[in-house]
């Protein structure tokens, strides 16, 4: 693997690298650099960030445009763009306000949440601005859960399945999800014992065990002791944060809406499911699109920011059963199997991967989980992912691929493909006659 792509890094053209680089600063910009968490206002109060993230967070602001915010541990990373005081984080395809003042950076993560951080983790100097300090809120206990059990969830285990967020309690006011999370939150539960996280398109893996009376999910080490209350799965995502989740993603039976208002009406717009035949017409054919590192353990960090073009072709049967082809300009990349399902949101279900290679290296059944209906852009495929080898390095990694012939105009300039203007010149024509033309049909198995 760490051939494969040191060897891609060479071959590829600087103008590639150049395109992942959009946006950010220079390495001479005053706002690159590691940024520490100092403190947290929420609606009014101000509380030391150890009191709402136990383990803090910290905020990376790299030359060439990324970006990683770790929250309590859990890690996410993104683009930023700006200078000076007025700066735009992008994670996970929402874009987030960021102000430096003074000797202060400030995060607006929700509407009514500032996090603030330094670069020397002491408390801003001169700062100008910010909610008012008033009553600070309880710290959060400090008995943690008892550790999850290594025995799998039973097949016939009553928990097992599919959770859909439906509301958030923050310091105990409670709102319906897209409230927060525009693209909502699932969590798949799955019968041998392994759980998919997904919240506002990012994506965790663990495990999870039933007990007492409702689950004990383990993501990246991090325990959450989840109780089953009524029909809702109370998830705590940190100490002042709870998101319910229930089978069908309606409000829980339980609840009480914000503070002083009535409960809303229980929502009817949800689309229906996919047919397994609609779910398969939409995955099959030729894609075209893009393939970025985000970031990566310094073992790679040859390709950290590798920016560039991929083809591929998506054949499907009648069961659902799936084959996805990709290549580059350059060489074969893989090839993944994987099984099409007329589940999820919308009307082009889901898709797991079962077995295959990329980067000559194996992908492992349920490493792909990709619900199109989460993807930030209509008619595209998001697989956002992180490999990790045998000695535990890593590569954050995304692939955006869209049906050949279909312009990007929806999507950021950054994030087009590098030859997006030559694509255009010839995305009316079929993509292998185009690929054989120019010379670029490099995968074996697609004729």
């Amino acid at each position: 693997m760490k051939k494969t792509v040191a060897l891609i890094l060479v071959i590829i053209l600087s103008t590639s690298m150049l395109a992942a680089c959009n946006g950010g600063g220079s390495s001479d910009d005053p706002n690159v650099g590691l940024w520490k968490g100092i403190s947290v206002e929420m609606l009014g109060m101000v509380s030391d960030i150890e009191d709402v993230y136990e383990k803090g967070s910290t905020l990376e602001l790299k030359a060439n445009g990324n970006c990683t915010a770790i929250f309590d541990g859990d890690r996410a990373t993104g683009k930023w763009t700006g200078s000076g005081s007025r700066l735009t984080l992008t994670i996970g395809g929402i874009n987030y306000k960021v102000t430096i003042e003074g000797d202060a950076l400030v995060f607006e993560l929700l509407e009514d949440m500032l996090v603030i951080y330094t670069k020397d983790g002491e408390a801003p100097r001169s700062r100008s601005g910010g909610s008012p300090t008033s009553e600070t809120p309880p710290p959060a206990d400090d008995d943690k859960p008892s550790p999850a059990e290594n025995t799998p969830a039973a097949v016939t285990d009553p928990n097992a399945g599919m959770w859909t967020g439906s509301s958030v309690e923050i310091f105990d006011e409670e709102t319906p999800i897209e409230e927060i999370y525009a693209q909502g939150a699932t969590l798949d539960l799955m019968a041998d014992g392994d759980c998919v996280l997904i919240v506002n398109g990012d994506r965790l893996t663990g495990t999870w065990t039933s007990s007492n009376g409702g689950v004990t999910v383990n993501i990246g080490g991090e325990i959450y002791d989840s109780p089953i209350e009524g029909d809702a799965l109370v998830f705590p995502m940190n100490a002042a944060m709870i998101v319910y989740f229930t089978r069908d993603g309606e409000l829980r039976s339980a609840y009480s809406g914000p503070a002083g208002t009535q409960t809303p009406p229980v929502s009817s717009s949800t689309p229906p499911g996919a047919s397994l035949s609609e779910a398969i017409k939409w995955w099959e054919g030729n894609w075209y699109g893009t393939f970025f590192i985000y970031d990566t353990s310094p073992a790679y960090s040859d390709v950290d920011g590798l920016f560039v073009d991929v083809y591929a072709v998506i054949e499907v049967s009648q069961d659902g059963s799936a084959v996805v082809y990709m290549w580059t300009e350059d060489e074969e990349w893989g090839t993944v199997r994987m099984g099409i399902k007329a589940n999820g949101a919308g009307l082009m279900g889901t898709a797991v991967s079962e077995s295959g290679e990329l980067f000559d290296d194996r992908v492992a059944a349920g490493h792909w989980n990709i619900d199109p209906s989460t993807c930030r852009f209509d008619n595209m495929i998001e697989i956002r992912e992180v490999y990790t080898d045998s000695d535990g390095d890593w590569i954050d990694y995304e692939f955006l691929l869209r049906p050949w012939g279909m312009d990007w105009d929806d999507v950021p300039a950054y994030e087009h493909p590098n030859y997006y203007e030559w694509y255009l010149s010839i995305y009316q024509r079929p993509m292998l006659d185009v690929v054989r033309d120019i010379g670029e049909m490099n995968h074996s198995q697609v004729r």
